[in-house]
């Protein structure tokens, strides 16, 4: 089972870390999401040898502002541990909700129990504390107005004295080359390091063959989205299985069959919920234990080809964050392929006659047949005749 192995091995996620993508669009701003707030590539002009970074919000810096976390950016991706408590070092993810104030937004930070409040009384402060009331001179009440460059990603996250989440690097150095201590996240009118905002995603990895089962423990958004097709599967009849392109949203443990481009990562995003219906889908998650029956299918890779083959006869263990295909009691066709050339609006998949394994034989009817006897049979999806 080399091959069976090979197509459903690994998710694609890291654990205990989560992945967040690069926003350019105010379309992708989703309350009951989570984000980073990131600072976009920042370079030190003074001291060309030091590489370029990229820095987010962390711990509490002083009782006014928050110290800035160094993350790794890579295809406008970041893939890092989340801090989980008020000490914990780790960038700070915000949930994003709507304001009470008309047309903005406030950050709700989980880890340490509040919201993300600006420019107070028009000084530099950036904190993580209760929404405050104060008029509208005062200004860092934590209701926040988001524009967001569409070109570059840029995104302006103003408080009501229009005054921006910015980067300041703190330089030392009085002349030649500069370096900068413990730099900071605060507010400013301007003159300091921009922020953009990167959504919450999951990453899925495409076989060699074009296509993967996964299963996300959290909900996925699939409205709008591009980078891959996701499926499930709704129907099976004789020779056929007919699969429903996924466009909402879906819960999260939906067990899914995804397309895309050969050995491709892409980037799911991950929704705020779903109460989207999926009793019919026909595929099951994984749990990392053995599945042998006729009824149930695993996706493996041969001749090129994505396949459902039976586990019948070769028992398979599914991983968790996979899925199979479970026609509960059904007994079907020999094996189900997925034509690669059939990625885009596909409605349904007919079987291909084929043995699991080399020189096994099937009647018409697409039965396997242990001890062939005189008669037309079907082995290695071609006609063969024992006189």
């Amino acid at each position: 089972m080399l091959l069976l192995c090979a197509l459903v091995a690994g998710s694609g996620s890291v654990w205990a870390q989560r992945t967040f993508k690069l926003i350019t669009s105010t379309d992708e701003l989703v309350a009951g999401c989570n984000y980073l707030i990131v600072t976009e590539e920042f370079s030190n002009a003074s001291d060309p040898e030091v590489a370029a970074s990229y820095y987010t919000i962390g711990t509490k810096n002083s009782s006014s502002n928050r110290k800035a976390v160094q993350v790794t950016v890579s295809s406008n991706t970041i893939t890092t541990a989340i801090g989980t408590n008020e000490d914990d070092t780790n960038p700070r993810m915000f949930n994003l909700r709507t304001s009470a104030v008309s047309g903005r937004w406030t950050f709700y930070n989980d880890a340490e129990s509040n919201y993300l409040t600006g420019g107070y009384y028009k000084n530099n402060h950036l904190k993580i504390g209760s929404l405050l009331t104060n008029s509208s001179n005062d200004g860092g009440d934590g209701n926040w107005d988001i524009d967001i460059n569409g070109s570059t990603g840029v995104a302006t996250i103003s408080d009501q004295n229009n005054w921006s989440i910015m980067m300041n690097p703190n330089f030392q150095g009085k002349s030649g080359k500069k370096t900068f201590t413990n730099p900071l996240m605060a507010t400013y009118a301007s003159g300091y390091t921009a922020v953009c905002l990167y959504r919450e995603v999951v990453s899925a990895t495409i076989s060699s063959v074009g296509w993967t089962t996964f299963v996300s423990t959290s909900p996925l958004e699939f409205k709008n989205y591009s980078d891959a097709n996701a499926y499930m599967v709704t129907n099976a009849s004789g020779t056929t299985l007919t699969l429903s392109q996924v466009t909402g949203n879906v819960p999260a443990e939906t067990p899914l069959l995804i397309s895309g481009t050969k050995n491709a990562t892409v980037n799911i995003p991950v929704a705020a919920s779903s109460t989207t219906d999926v009793s019919a889908n026909k595929l099951k998650n994984g749990t990392g234990a053995s599945v042998n029956a006729a009824d149930k299918y695993v996706l493996v890779a041969r001749d090129s080809k994505a396949v459902f083959a039976p586990t019948g006869d070769h028992a398979a263990t599914v991983p968790v964050g996979k899925a199979y295909l479970d026609l509960n009691g059904v007994t079907l066709a020999p094996e189900f392929v997925l034509d690669d050339s059939e990625t885009t609006g596909i409605e349904s998949v007919n079987s291909e006659v084929k043995g699991f394994f080399d020189g096994e034989f099937y009647n018409l009817s697409g039965q396997r047949v242990t001890k062939p006897t005189k008669g037309l049979y079907i082995v290695n999806g071609k006609k063969v005749i024992i006189k």
